[in-house]
């Protein structure tokens, strides 16, 4: 006579009992769902954590805020077994919400500054690798100091004035 559980709950019960019922049922079958469904792909990377190198902590001061954001946009692409990453300049604008040209900017203050080494591959990607100023150095400590990086932003100036006075 009876199909289902439901249809023998619902005869059982006045109109609106049958409501409360239900709603509970729907409650109860959302809650096993959400027991047995994993993750989802953007679920898991909103709870990954970066490493960030301690010499971008306490020697990357004078570096800008768009350059230290980009190191960590950077680490966040790497492959933690193979330690490689080559993220293409569209998924790093779109993962750190900076134009085109402020990622160029950042990319080559981090690779003026020895932060990060970038291979060129075939194609439309490079392979990026973070490294230590201080490795870079020979053992002695090359971090940016405030008059470095000023005069480094100087030249940076002085070179787009001059492309600029060419046209």
């Amino acid at each position: 006579m009876f199909e289902t559980e439901t249809d023998k709950t619902r005869a059982r019960l006045p109109s609106r009992g049958w409501d409360r019922v239900a709603k509970l049922m729907r409650i109860e079958k959302k809650q096993k769902n959400a027991q047995t469904t994993k993750p989802s792909a953007d679920h898991e990377r909103m709870h990954r954590f970066v490493q960030v190198s301690f010499d971008l902590v306490w020697g990357g001061r004078y570096l800008t805020t768009p350059a230290k954001w980009l190191y960590v946009v950077l680490k966040s692409f790497q492959n933690h077994r193979s330690k490689r990453t080559f993220p293409g300049y569209e998924k790093i604008m779109k993962q750190s919400g900076m134009t085109r040209n402020a990622v160029a900017k950042g990319l080559k203050e981090l690779e003026h500054w020895g932060y990060i080494v970038r291979n060129k591959t075939s194609g439309k990607v490079n392979n990026y690798e973070f490294r230590s100023p201080a490795a870079l150095s020979n053992g002695e400590d090359y971090y940016p100091t405030k008059a470095m990086a000023e005069k480094w932003a100087d030249d940076l100036r002085t070179k787009r004035n001059q492309k600029k006075s060419l046209k």
